[in-house]
């Protein structure tokens, strides 16, 4: 939910609170982690690293918000006596120099949290791109932050990350830059969406199985929302009351799927599993069996060590 609709404010300080929270609780996150290693005396952190490590813990919930709110400062609307107003804000003017100022914050801040995410990712995934490769792979602990990265994925689709973080990015710059609910953005993000859904289903990047399951339910309930909005737009449901109530109740259970086999993964692996090898497993022994040496069999306290 928009901080906006919360508290009123203006669209520069949601700005301002978008862009830089981010950093300040990277700092403060890097901060404290790294302050209580050094106390457990673990020697090997660095401020750098758990910094890092804290900012791509961030990455997933704030790249499309820090895209989304600098791109829309470049949306202004033109009225009949020639103003503009910034379409995110009409309070503000796009002819005022105050703007110009938060224009430029903007391009410095995409540059920052869209393009630098996709580039940090690239650098660390591709710096070694030999190990994530290899099947060994699960060995190598050097670069803990793109392990961090590529650890769900299989080592044949090691690239994915990157993949995925530049669909994030195209997805959100259509989004916004496209004028909201216009039939050209609903059919640019179904054709989005068909694509990344038969990405996922062709490749099928993750290591496990049920990983894969749930990513292919969840852009197929993405692309189904996506083909709703765009019959809502030629206005499909006003044909009687019946069938509106039909393809509203329809729309409600798209999304179902995907918490559905959420649900069934977390049973079956954190409940059912452990009572099933609890009641179905079998005592065996692992180890070797040798017989009694010769001194072993004439002395008395070696032989009934070993009975």
């Amino acid at each position: 939910m928009p901080f906006g609709c919360i508290v009123p404010t203006h669209y520069y300080n949601q700005l301002l609170l978008y862009t830089l929270l981010p950093i300040v609780v990277t700092m403060c996150g890097g901060y404290l982690k790294y302050v209580m290693k050094r106390r457990r005396n673990n020697t090997n952190t660095t401020f750098r690293a758990e910094l890092l490590g804290t900012f791509f813990a961030l990455t997933e919930v704030i790249l499309p918000v820090t895209t989304s709110y600098p791109l829309s400062m470049f949306r202004c609307k033109t009225f009949d006596d020639g103003t503009r107003f910034l379409e995110s804000d009409f309070s503000i003017s796009c002819d005022d120099p105050v703007y110009s100022i938060f224009k430029d914050y903007s391009i410095g801040m995409l540059v920052f949290y869209p393009i630098g995410i996709f580039m940090l990712y690239s650098v660390l995934i591709f710096r070694q791109k030999n190990i994530w490769v290899s099947e060994s792979r699960q060995t190598d602990t050097k670069n803990i932050l793109a392990w961090k990265l590529i650890s769900p994925f299989e080592p044949r689709t090691y690239w994915y990350p990157i993949y995925q973080t530049a669909m994030k990015i195209i997805v959100v710059a259509c989004l916004v830059t496209f004028r909201p609910g216009t039939a050209f953005q609903i059919v640019l993000q179904f054709m989005l969406g068909i694509f990344m859904m038969l990405m996922d289903m062709h490749y099928l990047p993750f290591d496990k199985h049920s990983h894969d399951l749930f990513n292919n339910a969840s852009q197929l309930s993405s692309v189904l929302v996506v083909f709703g909005a765009l019959l809502l737009r030629v206005n499909i449901d006003d044909e009687d009351l019946q069938n509106k109530i039909y393809f509203d109740v329809i729309l409600c259970f798209v999304g179902f799927p995907p918490l559905f086999l959420l649900i069934y993964e977390f049973v079956a692996t954190e409940i059912l599993t452990p009572i099933k090898r609890r009641l179905f497993s079998k005592h065996s022994h692992n180890g070797t069996l040798r017989g009694l040496t010769d001194d072993e069999k004439y002395d008395p306290s070696k032989y009934w060590e070993y009975v």
